[in-house]
């Protein structure tokens, strides 16, 4: 068992470049994105982050896996906090906590599920899910979000000829 990665001593460069690259990516977003309002949601953009620039020839970071798994992960999330919404509103003997933790749960299986039935899995985007159930954000947050993929999406694109997979 190696401690260390036995690609590092040939592939030292790529390592620090690609972990320059995924640093300067998650600050850009940190600086545009409300960090202490939106801290659900930003920590799957991390999580993504480390995929796109670590595993860049990986299925899961592939464009369609990345945006697709994010959409199914907003939908399924945006949907289970209106329902959330509504029956919380109409159903006064249960206490908000449960409905937050049960619609939480929901909207984490349902993604999970249509993630593999329609094969758009990304495994940082049930967080999504989950994180719009949890937490406050708008429109705006959901449209940011999308944004940084894109951006993100496009900088592994142009490099993609210099990028390795690290692991």
């Amino acid at each position: 068992m190696n401690l260390f990665d036995v690609k590092i001593a040939e592939s030292l460069k790529e390592y620090i470049f690609q972990s320059a690259l995924a640093t300067i990516s998650i600050f850009l977003v940190l600086v545009f994105l409300d960090i202490l309002e939106h801290t659900a949601l930003i920590v799957t953009l991390g999580a993504s982050v480390f995929i796109i620039f670590v595993m860049p020839k990986s299925y899961i970071s592939r464009p369609k896996q990345v945006l697709g798994g994010y959409s199914v992960g907003m939908i399924c999330g945006i949907i289970c906090f209106l329902l959330m919404r509504v029956l919380s509103r109409n159903v006064g003997a249960v206490p908000d906590n449960i409905f937050i933790i049960g619609f939480g749960a929901l909207a984490v299986g349902v993604a999970i599920f249509l993630m593999a039935v329609i094969n758009l899995e990304h495994p940082p985007a049930v967080g999504i899910a989950l994180g719009l159930v949890l937490s406050q954000w708008n429109y705006r947050t959901i449209i940011f979000i999308i944004f940084a993929l894109i951006i993100l999406l496009v900088i592994k694109r142009v490099l993609q000829p210099i990028l390795i997979d690290l692991i």
